[in-house]
């Protein structure tokens, strides 16, 4: 497992790639299971004001929450490098609760418009967001980067979604899908992620 650290910068708030994050064995159960349930992927929604649901002008893309198998040691896998991922974004200390994960697959066309994970409102309480790609070998999908906004100012940071890599940044971070192309349509070919988010504890009502 090899990681890197965004460089510093005035406008851009750190973000962390790490190359090699599951063992092989996991990587193949997790490709397993999206084969075993193609049928049961959904489109994935958006959260508005007004509820949640389907947008198409602002996300395409298949989900699914049911990890099967791969939950247990995924979650354990994610637990621990909790505290690590806080340190290397220079996040302060919290009291972490839990994380929510859901699967993603990305085919020809599909595209995530800029957002952010926090989504004030909705009391989700999520610190630290982060993107763990794979896919089958060789690459069957091109495009399909997660680019990376400043607060203030233009300019952005691509980050390459490589296969058995996770990606952390703070879930206030706006950011975006790119388009993905996929030339033969197959699911299986698809731009596969587990989107997770790192949920602190409520506080406190005073």
């Amino acid at each position: 497992m090899s990681k890197t650290k965004a460089p510093p910068s005035s406008r851009f708030f750190a973000h962390t790639v790490i190359d090699d994050f599951l063992d092989n064995t996991l990587v193949k159960a997790l490709l397993d299971h999206c084969a075993a349930n193609q049928e049961r992927f959904a489109p994935t929604t958006v959260r508005l004001e007004d509820g949640t649901r389907v947008e198409p002008g602002s996300r395409k893309s298949l989900g699914l929450d049911d990890f099967g198998s791969c939950l247990e040691p995924l979650e354990a896998k994610l637990r621990g490098a909790q505290p690590m991922l806080r340190e290397s974004l220079g996040m302060g200390a919290y009291e972490f609760q839990d994380i929510e994960l859901q699967i993603a697959a990305h085919n020809d066309g599909a595209f995530f418009r800029r957002h952010n994970d926090s989504y004030k409102g909705w009391n989700m309480n999520r610190v630290i967001s982060a993107v763990y790609y794979f896919h089958r070998l060789p690459c069957a999908f091109s495009g399909g980067a997660l680019r990376i906004y400043p607060l203030t100012g233009e300019g952005h940071v691509d980050v390459a979604p490589g296969h058995n890599r996770l990606v952390v940044f703070p879930s206030f971070v706006q950011h975006e899908v790119m388009p993905v192309a996929c030339a033969s349509g197959e699911f299986m070919d698809s731009r596969f992620a587990v989107n997770c988010w790192f949920r602190r504890a409520p506080k406190p009502v005073s």
